[in-house]
């Protein structure tokens, strides 16, 4: 009997032992370790650019496989994550991908990558940030019209001049579409160009235009049929039409927000109504709309829905207002006797003025207009949005200006511009 007691008590005991081991073994399982090296959080990525991520593993027992992905700010996967089989206690592993933001609407990503040992995992996220790749200015175009025919001067930014090419037709504006390399002129009718061919790839004369607007993915074609029409910048097929009730009232100008468009109609023999209309962009529907005493000769926005709107009265005194599209008032605050040519931001709270014979600065939130060239013969101007420079354009010389009125160089041209074209890529 003494020797049955002793017998269970160490059976007892190595069943036990057992279970404590199996217990420590199971504790002792540690999820596997995980270093991500690079990218670090927060860096900003170019579109196209490539995304390389790089690791370091390691787990007791072995690394069963890694996955990495990225996903945008709604946990929406971007690119096909990628997956690899380790079978290994430790691993260093590099990673490859590119986003491009043409295809992708956020510009916050989080990549995400997770090890696993069969059992346990780990998982960890990098916040990372994509924004398009900065635009340089490469040349520039200089439009005259001589007869019945358009001109369109190529140079590079040095002076040099690269090609002229023309067109049947009188156009005084021309503008570029960096994404298809598309130059479209406009007069009372629009053209569309291939700037590395010149050949012409979409026109639109059915009726004549009074004017356009655009932004890097539409072109706003304002028509004497009273229609506003959206065409996309890519194939020029139509997107949207915009219209007053009743059809009395051409579209004259317009400005391009964020919530819509803006565009000022008036009757034609502009004594009778005049208003700016503000369209949604996806139902072409009104959204509000404002009375106009004064004509409008064109508009600007500025930013969470101020427009800047340059009015001239019947005895021609020109006038600059802010238009602000939350509460729909409008508050004249700079008047002048010069014929104000072009409205053109430059920031939030700048904007340039421009007449026959000087550039200004108006500040937005002072109100207050400071005039910082003066220039005889102005026949163009086109403001630099990446060195933050003015180019202006007089009968036969291209100056170009910083801010404060410096003069910075000059280049000689061969025909005077009727407008100014820059072009980036």
């Amino acid at each position: 009997m003494k020797y049955a007691v002793k017998f269970h008590n160490i059976l007892f005991l190595v069943l036990f032992t057992g279970v404590l081991f199996s217990c420590k073994k199971k504790i002792e399982n540690k999820a596997p370790k995980l270093e991500i090296i690079s990218p670090e959080e927060g860096r900003n990525y170019f579109d196209e650019e490539e995304v390389i991520v790089s690791l370091k593993a390691a787990d007791e027992e072995n690394i069963a496989f890694i996955k990495v992905g990225i996903n945008d700010e709604n946990n929406v996967s971007s690119v096909a994550a990628q997956t690899v089989i380790v079978n290994q206690k430790e691993t260093e592993q590099t990673f490859r991908f590119r986003l491009n933001k043409a295809i992708i609407n956020t510009s916050v990503f989080y990549i995400t990558v997770l090890v696993n040992d069969g059992t346990l995992e780990t998982k960890k996220y990098v916040k990372i940030f994509l924004q398009k790749q900065p635009l340089k200015l490469t040349s520039f175009v200089c439009t005259n019209t001589q007869g019945s025919k358009t001109y369109f001067d190529l140079y590079n930014i040095n002076g040099e001049k690269l090609n002229t090419f023309e067109t049947i037709g009188n156009y005084s504006h021309a503008l570029y579409f960096s994404k298809t390399k598309t130059l479209v002129a406009f007069g009372t009718s629009v053209k569309a160009f291939n700037l590395n061919n010149f050949d012409e790839v979409w026109s639109y004369s059915e009726s004549p235009v009074n004017n356009i607007a655009y932004d890097e993915n539409r072109l706003f074609v304002l028509k004497s049929n009273y229609y506003t029409t959206a065409y996309n910048a890519v194939d020029f097929s139509v997107s949207a039409n915009f219209y007053q009730p009743g059809f009395t009232m051409q579209p004259y100008c317009a400005a391009i927000g964020d919530e819509g468009i803006g565009i000022y109609h008036h009757e034609y023999n502009l004594t009778g109504q005049k208003k700016i209309s503000f369209y949604d962009f996806n139902t072409s529907g009104i959204l509000k709309e404002y009375a106009m005493v004064n004509h409008v000769e064109s508009m600007t926005y500025i930013k969470d829905g101020l427009f800047a709107v340059h009015t001239k009265t019947i005895s021609n005194t020109h006038q600059i207002g802010i238009y602000t599209f939350g509460t729909n008032i409008f508050t004249p605050v700079y008047n002048t006797t010069s014929e104000i040519k072009q409205l053109i931001k430059t920031n939030d709270n700048n904007i340039l003025v421009c007449t026959d014979n000087t550039i200004g600065i108006f500040n937005i939130q002072l109100q207050s207009y400071t005039p910082i060239i003066v220039q005889n013969g102005i026949t163009a101007i086109a403001y630099d949005q990446v060195s933050n420079q003015i180019y202006l354009a007089t009968t036969s010389t291209l100056n170009r200006y910083d801010m404060d009125g410096s003069l910075i160089g000059s280049i000689n041209l061969l025909n005077s511009p009727g407008s100014l074209t820059l072009i980036y890529n």
